[in-house]
């Protein structure tokens, strides 16, 4: 019975990182589509442009 249970929290596990991985792709997809270019904000400029 203990096999089934880590069977069962293995595809658990891999299944929540599959949908992870997607919901990010999504995100980063449609991200990238609605802001094609991020605007230059002034303020949140601590990344060493000069």
């Amino acid at each position: 019975s203990d096999n089934l249970a880590d069977r069962f929290m293995q595809l658990h596990t891999l299944v929540f990182g599959r949908l992870c991985q997607a919901a990010e792709t999504v995100e980063g997809f449609f991200g990238m589509a609605l802001l094609p270019e991020p605007p230059d904000s002034e303020e949140d400029d601590d990344d060493d442009d000069d």
